[in-house]
């Protein structure tokens, strides 16, 4: 716990792996919660590469304050499994996971970058990944181009599929080659004996 010298207001920091955080009579759904081993359908927040204890930061108020892209919300009593809310969103923004967003703004979660705020198809979930110009594989956004791993040659390339990584044309062939003709993997498609070379990808 600290407090703003300043302004007086108490900050709490801390590790949690619960799917609510509780201060007294205060419920929160921890957003960073990870669900993957219960349901095997991750929330975007669910993959972070730093495993199931995720770090947190609360300012405590001692006033209450509508989000900026709410018209109103009203906040039920706890029927076991959490607070229930109905909220009344603002056209145009999404109140997503407590955070406000406007209308096309990116998932700020790691490696999912490509679902965003679709405030006509859903003003409180993230819109499905786009896949016009990412691959969505395994669960993570992935941009044209990024390669699977350093050491593999195949990458992500939407136009050929979205859902898996594909070869990478021409990578990782041999230095030297017996005369013939070649595909982009290295094989030889035929042996010419005598005369010119010439290397043929197809």
């Amino acid at each position: 716990m600290s407090s703003d010298p300043e302004t007086h207001e108490i900050y709490i920091g801390g590790t949690s792996r619960s799917e609510y955080i509780t201060w007294g009579d205060v419920k929160r759904k921890n957003v960073m919660y990870n669900e993957y081993s219960l349901n095997q359908s991750p929330k975007p927040q669910a993959l972070s590469p730093v495993g199931s204890s995720k770090a947190f930061n609360v300012k405590i108020k001692s006033t209450t304050s509508m989000p900026s892209c709410l018209n109103s919300c009203s906040e039920e009593v706890d029927s076991g499994s959490g607070p229930a809310t109905s909220l009344d969103v603002k056209s145009g923004y999404c109140y997503i996971d407590r955070h406000c967003y406007a209308n096309g703004e990116a998932a700020p979660y790691p490696g999912h970058h490509c679902q965003t705020c679709n405030s006509i198809a859903d003003q409180t979930e993230w819109s499905a990944p786009d896949t016009t110009s990412h691959c969505y594989i395994g669960g993570k956004c992935q941009s044209e181009g990024d390669l699977k791993s350093r050491d593999e040659c195949s990458s992500c390339q939407p136009s050929v599929s979205t859902s898996s990584y594909s070869p990478v044309a021409g990578c990782n062939l041999p230095t030297r080659f017996t005369a013939g003709c070649y595909d982009e993997s290295g094989s030889q498609t035929s042996i010419q004996e005598t005369g010119t070379v010439k290397m043929v990808f197809v």
